[in-house]
């Protein structure tokens, strides 16, 4: 149980915050799935979690896709992303453990500095 939080003055702006592990899960039975299919997916496209339940027992969690992960999806439906993105991540990410950057000369600035340096110039 939280403990109750003191009373906003009435002049203070308000925000409500929902931690996703507070979020309600709501409950449905199958039966109520099937006869309500389009109805439940309209609640879970608004970004409520439904659990499915058969006999009291939990069978399975509908809930909204993760964010990144249809972010990801509408980059490479859109053609920005190659399909093979995550694989490529894989190989690049075994690459550089396997040969990692050399350190910078001395007296000279390692190149992410510059690289960002420069990045900052191109918003700048």
């Amino acid at each position: 149980m939280l403990p109750e939080l003191p009373e906003v003055p009435p002049n203070l702006p308000t925000i409500d915050i929902v931690f996703p592990q507070e979020r309600l899960r709501h409950q449905i039975t199958v039966r109520e799935l099937s006869r309500h299919t389009a109805h439940v997916l309209e609640r879970v496209d608004a970004g409520e979690t439904i659990e499915v339940t058969r006999n009291g027992e939990p069978v399975a969690v509908l809930s909204p896709p993760d964010v990144e992960e249809a972010t990801v999806r509408g980059l490479i439906k859109a053609g920005i992303l190659p399909p093979d993105w995550r694989e490529q991540q894989v190989e690049l990410r075994q690459y550089l453990l396997d040969n990692p950057p050399l350190p910078a000369e001395p007296g000279q600035r390692p190149l992410s500095e510059v690289l960002i340096e420069m990045r900052e110039e191109e918003t700048h």
